[in-house]
């Protein structure tokens, strides 16, 4: 998927998104003319708390509901994902159907993707080859790197740590398994410095 910004100088980012379990399968994806939005400049501020409330989303383009990561058939819940970005930051919002949310790992880089998570991919070098991988866990847990070609050493990709944050809001009971869950939503600000292989500038 590529995003360009709705002002006259894009920015420019492949990416591909995943939700669930295993989803790091989903950087396999590969960027498609008809997987394009325009990501609009947010029209105010936005707090990050998880809510997905503040007017300037209600202005952003929705991604649609994701499919699965080998395109066959169609995912049990749904999961969307909405992007915005101002002079600092790239923002993204998730909502995710969730009937029983959970998350076990307490430590940021842990293997987070072996759980729960919401990730999302970004080449703003626009070049296929490296990209920056961040996902978020239901508990906040973070998981980041900078591969430098694509499933290139893990060990050291893990090693870059990004200045980002993120927040949670669960529709439901985080770890309590016997229950039913609505889903979660996940608000993210990336400041755009983290993006060092385009100058960590903003779009102009």
């Amino acid at each position: 998927m590529t995003i360009t910004t709705a002002a006259r100088a894009a920015l420019s980012l492949t990416i591909a998104f995943g939700a669930g379990a295993s989803c790091t399968k989903r950087s396999d994806m590969v960027a498609a003319p008809d997987h394009t939005i325009s990501v609009r400049r947010a029209a105010g501020p936005i707090t990050v708390d998880g809510v997905l409330d503040e007017r300037a989303w209600r202005g952003a383009v929705r991604t649609g509901a994701f499919g699965m990561a080998d395109g066959k058939g169609s995912p049990i819940f749904r999961t969307e994902a909405m992007l915005l970005w101002d002079d600092k930051n790239l923002y993204l919002g998730f909502e995710v159907g969730d009937p029983d949310v959970w998350a076990a790992y307490t430590k940021d880089d842990e293997p987070i993707y072996n759980e729960e998570v919401v990730e999302f991919f970004a080449n703003p070098a626009d070049d296929q080859r490296q990209y920056y991988e961040f996902q978020v866990s239901p508990s906040n847990v973070h998981f980041d790197a900078f591969f430098t070609a694509h499933r290139s050493d893990l060990k050291a990709a893990v090693a870059w740590n990004g200045a980002w944050k993120s927040a949670v809001k669960v529709g439901g009971t985080l770890n309590k398994r016997g229950d039913i869950d609505k889903g979660y939503t996940v608000e993210i600000a990336i400041p755009f410095t983290n993006f060092h292989t385009v100058g960590g500038k903003a779009p102009a």
